[in-house]
């Protein structure tokens, strides 16, 4: 969208023939306008109300308690000691007899009402007694109305209070120690209280807390007086939350280094910092350069895998999984490609093509987006049984983002080894067969379903007569010879396992799925014997030497 017209404020631009000229005037109070080159996020625009719901703000960097919000309430100082030492800059340090400062509050900002607010301060106590550290209005044992950071010798609390009802919560703070605070209350009526930039705990009242008490700090309108050090007191006509209360923590730790969120900015982005100096006539504005927001790298974390060690299964396939969580500060939709790779590193690298021996690879799809998280699932769903057994097989997962950023997590497990074999059938019946004579040759086809090479143990029971029996109705195990080949030699099958040499291959590709040998075998019918015999023959697959 473009336009050459000027932009009114306070006014409504009417184009006419010989151009724009204002009119429909506003009738009101305008400040603070910002006109932005993109869109603003949720986060952004919390930051500018956070930037303007500041009340009070007394940093103590001067020789003075100067209100540095713009609403130009500066404290008044009675016998505090400045000090350049302070946690930032200058501090205040109170003797703990008769030191404080006092805020007035002729436009009522401190008046919260039912509403919320904010308390944010750093604070040292030297020691015990009564007092307070800020007060308006409230103490501890009564419901005066109002908020109060104020101690006993049984500890320090913070106190909020209406006229009926009142919470004191212990801070449980350590003597000699600076200490950041922040205390909020929300429209709900939730109290919720920061210390060092981490929530303390919460509690609940409603009601309003408006006070005719001018707010003090370093000492209690009730008497008292603190012997310590404050620093950095701010009031919000809002309720924080805990980014903020952790960003003005660590704004007290680092100095005035600007805490710039992720989700604040976006890749491309220029910022740049402006120092503007004022002595309340005349102000200087220098600009400190520009930052540029580039890429961030996307990253890969908590990596699991579905089943260690991985059980291939006979002559068919099994699924492996492999998880991970995937972060990118620039937001989950920067991240553009997932993909893994199985592969046995005793054979092969991460780099490996796909052969469902020693390698295996895969797409992954991302579940559960949120923010700049998401769940990475690799589903490998056709592990053949063949893979080759090893202790060193590794998931490699890999994340890229449109920036083409790489990151990759891998974890190591095992495929065990696998002796399974499958034949067609596996009970001879060689027919009718004259007595005294050799039947003809018969055969039982034995498939590797593992991956390890096979050899077989071989063992049978006696043959029943079944049908058109004569006198003999069985006939001798050993009466059975078996062979690897057709031509032999021949040895005789016992109710024992014999081993005989296969060296039966594994299938190594989709192109060559199955690895068969053939067994031969044969029966000598005795005299006497007449009739159909079968039996059962037992194969055992055991891994080739």
């Amino acid at each position: 969208m473009q336009n050459s017209d000027p932009v009114y404020i306070g006014a409504y631009g009417n184009s006419t023939g010989d151009g724009p000229h204002p009119s429909f005037f506003f009738n009101g109070t305008i400040d603070e306008v910002r006109i932005y080159n993109r869109t603003l996020t949720y986060e952004q625009i919390k930051q500018i109300f956070f930037e303007k719901s500041e009340v009070l703000k007394l940093t103590f960097d001067g020789k003075d308690a100067r209100d540095l919000s713009g609403y130009d309430n500066d404290g008044i100082v009675n016998e505090a000691t400045w000090t350049s030492n302070g946690l930032v800059g200058g501090a205040y340090n109170f003797d703990g007899v008769n030191n404080n400062i006092t805020v007035s509050d002729n436009k009522g900002l401190y008046n919260f009402s039912t509403g919320p607010f904010s308390i944010s301060l750093w604070t040292k106590k030297n020691t015990a007694g009564s007092g307070a550290i800020i007060e308006k209005g409230a103490r501890l044992g009564a419901n005066d109305a109002g908020f109060a950071i104020t101690f006993n010798n049984s500890g320090t609390y913070v106190v909020i209070a209406n006229v009926s009802n009142r919470q004191e919560i212990d801070l449980g703070l350590n003597t000699f120690e600076w200490t950041h605070l922040v205390i909020t209350r929300d429209d709900n009526g939730l109290i919720s209280v920061y210390k060092n930039g981490s929530l303390y705990t919460t509690s609940n009242l409603a009601g309003s807390v408006n006070s005719s008490k001018e707010l003090v700090i370093g000492a209690s309108t009730y008497g008292g007086y603190l012997n310590g050090s404050v620093d950095q007191v701010r009031l919000y006509k809002y309720a924080i939350d805990g980014d903020q209360a952790s960003q003005l923590y660590k704004e007290g730790l680092y100095g005035y280094q600007m805490s710039i969120k992720s989700s604040e900015t976006k890749k491309g982005d220029n910022w740049n910092c402006n120092v503007t100096v004022t002595d309340n006539v005349d102000e200087s504005t220098n600009n400190t350069g520009t930052l540029t927001i580039l890429n961030s790298k996307p990253s890969l974390s908590n990596i699991a895998v579905s089943n260690d060690p991985l059980v291939p299964i006979a002559c068919s396939n099994t699924t492996f999984n492999c998880t991970a969580v995937a972060t990118d500060d620039d937001g989950f939709g920067d991240m553009s490609e997932y993909t893994a790779t199985f592969y046995n590193s005793k054979a092969t690298t991460s780099s490996c093509s796909e052969d469902r021996k020693n390698c295996y690879t895969v797409t992954c799809s991302n579940t559960s987006c949120s923010g700049n998280q998401c769940n990475v699932v690799c589903n490998f769903s056709y592990i053949r049984y063949w893979i080759n057994a090893s202790n060193s097989w590794v998931c490699n997962i890999t994340v890229t983002d449109r920036s083409s950023d790489k990151d990759n997590i891998n974890k190591t497990t095992t495929v065990n080894e696998l002796q399974a074999l499958d034949v067609v059938e596996n009970v001879l019946d060689f027919g009718e067969i004259n007595s005294g004579q050799q039947s003809g040759t018969k055969t039982i086809n034995i498939t590797n379903c593992g991956n390890v090479i096979l050899d077989y143990n071989f063992s049978g029971e006696d043959y029943q007569c079944h049908e058109n029996c004569g006198t003999i109705n069985t006939i001798k195990v050993s009466n059975v010879t078996f062979s690897n080949v057709s031509t032999g030699p021949y040895i005789n099958l016992t109710t024992q396992a014999q081993f005989m040499k296969f060296g039966t291959s594994v299938a190594y590709n989709d192109n060559m799925y199955y690895f068969v040998n053939t067994s031969y075998w044969k029966l000598f019918a005795p005299v006497g014997t007449k009739g159909k015999y079968n039996s059962t023959i037992t194969i055992t697959a055991i891994k080739s030497n």
